[in-house]
């Protein structure tokens, strides 16, 4: 009788910890530098902020004109003809017909342009 509640709550053990397995296979956070937005990548290959899943993570290099060293973006989005310029406006908020944030987000961005705290832009 003993064997059998020890079986039993071996299987119950078994079945609670393999539905709590995280799905999450890199997760990356705010506090890492560069990051903007925290988002992670799921075991399925998708790609994930709190608010939205997408099938991309893509990175794009390229020259702000104040900035000579380079800048580069990485973005989470649904289709791969996404361009460094919208990344830049959206970024910068200078474009009133923004691409939705469900077609793509800007979830880092490394340059010697450093973001405070607020997420507003200051020269390094």
């Amino acid at each position: 009788m003993k064997r059998i509640f020890i079986a039993l709550g071996l299987c119950v053990l078994f079945i609670i910890t393999s539905c709590t397995k995280d799905d999450v296979l890199d997760r990356y956070t705010t506090d890492m530098y560069g990051v903007l937005v925290e988002y992670w990548h799921n075991d399925n290959g998708s790609w994930s902020t709190t608010d939205h899943t997408y099938n991309y993570r893509i990175v794009l290099n390229g020259n702000i004109r104040w900035d000579d060293t380079g800048t580069e973006f990485v973005i989470l989005c649904n289709t791969q003809n996404v361009t460094f310029e919208q990344c830049f406006f959206k970024v910068f908020n200078i474009s009133s017909d923004m691409i939705d944030t469900k077609e793509f987000v800007v979830v880092e961005m490394r340059s010697s342009l450093l973001l405070n705290s607020d997420n507003t832009l200051i020269k390094q």
